[in-house]
């Protein structure tokens, strides 16, 4: 991994704090619904992806989800401690975020993941921040009408960090049911692309 002191890095922190303001964002709750089921806006499909995260300092852990393709980008916004995933049962909530993605029908891919999180204070020293970007190159394919879960991006903020797509589809169906108050999720296509990333690259300031 490689590791470099770099104040080109402030871009990466000003991406991550006004993203809340850019139009493109995910919304983050479902805007269409055919009776009881999620359903895409017209000359559309709709993508549901989870960011979940985990750090050694989950006050100020973000990270940053981008899809792009098709002439289209978009980006997923997430915080430890102020985002959460309904989970079932006594199975303890994900911290990050469920989003709902609309796209014009066509072939897309998830980038990647960017995150940041700072060391916690230990004496009169300041904490340096961390920036992580961890390539996934994750194609999918995304048609007219079509509702598709593409699984969960769990990023780990550390001294080594690591990123990994996995099918989280029962808690994130529960969020769904709990949260989003969709009660029928059976037209979900569960279709979890595979990670075709590159070494994860990381800077301190």
């Amino acid at each position: 991994m490689r590791i470099q002191r770099s104040k080109n890095m402030l871009k990466h922190l000003g991406a991550l704090l006004c993203v809340s303001a850019l139009a493109a964002c995910a919304a983050p709750r479902p805007m269409q619904m055919n009776g009881e089921q999620l359903a895409a806006a017209p000359l559309r499909g709709s993508v549901i992806v989870a960011v979940t995260l985990d750090s050694l300092n989950p006050d100020n852990a973000r990270a940053i989800l981008t899809i792009s393709g098709n002439g289209q980008q978009r980006q997923v916004y997430a915080s430890e401690a102020l985002n959460f995933i309904r989970a079932p049962g006594n199975t303890p909530d994900a911290r990050g975020e469920l989003a709902l993605v609309e796209l014009p029908p066509g072939d897309y891919r998830i980038e990647g993941v960017r995150g940041e999180w700072r060391e916690p204070w230990i004496g009169a020293m300041e904490p340096m921040w961390h920036y992580i970007n961890v390539p996934l190159n994750a194609a999918f394919h995304l048609n007219e009408g079509e509702v598709l879960y593409l699984g969960d991006v769990h990023l780990s903020l550390n001294y080594r960090p690591t990123a990994r797509i996995t099918d989280q589809s029962r808690r994130d169906f529960n969020h769904m049911n709990s949260v989003w108050h969709v009660p029928d999720t059976s037209n979900v296509v569960v279709k979890v692309p595979t990670a075709q990333g590159a070494q994860p690259t990381a800077s301190t300031m």
